[in-house]
């Protein structure tokens, strides 16, 4: 028995080094590592009464050397007609700053290459729309906003 706790107590010493001896550095490498800046452009966003804030219709600015214009419509991508065409499948995508593709280019963002990679799979049979509603800083209870208040009536 004494011989079993002493290699438990061997492997749990061991293992705490390798933990501590591992763990530590790569804490300090991520802290001392700068992190990419993607501050959000001023006038990207407004006040919204139930979100907190929305984006612009019509805004255009630049992040990281990528434009970011925002539709009429008031999201990070083409127009849309709010009837669906017929024959066309549509996807809305709701998000963060991860779906608005803060700091890409709007065809770099995922909606966008989701959108590209479904029409050729389907070679355009149906017709696929993948929309960006996507906004940085959103978090669920915003997203649940923004679909009851504006994803709803594209019938996606």
């Amino acid at each position: 028995m004494w011989r079993l706790i002493q290699r438990v107590a061997l492997m749990l010493g061991g293992l705490g080094i390798g933990v501590v001896g591992v763990l530590v550095p790569l804490e300090l490498l991520l802290r001392w590592h700068p992190r990419p800046s993607f501050e959000v452009p001023p006038g990207l966003v407004r006040s919204h009464p139930t979100r907190r804030y929305a984006l612009v219709p019509g805004f255009r600015g630049t992040v990281n050397g990528h434009t970011i214009q925002i539709s009429e419509q008031g999201i990070r991508d083409r127009v849309f007609s709010v009837e669906k065409p017929m024959g066309t499948q549509r996807i809305v995508c709701l998000g963060d700053s991860f779906t608005f593709g803060l700091g890409v280019a709007e065809s770099d963002s995922y909606p966008k290459q989701l959108e590209r990679l479904l029409n050729a799979q389907l070679h355009g049979q149906p017709a696929v729309e993948v929309m960006n509603f996507g906004v940085p800083g959103y978090n669920t209870v915003y997203e649940w906003h923004i679909l009851q208040e504006e994803v709803q009536r594209y019938q996606p």
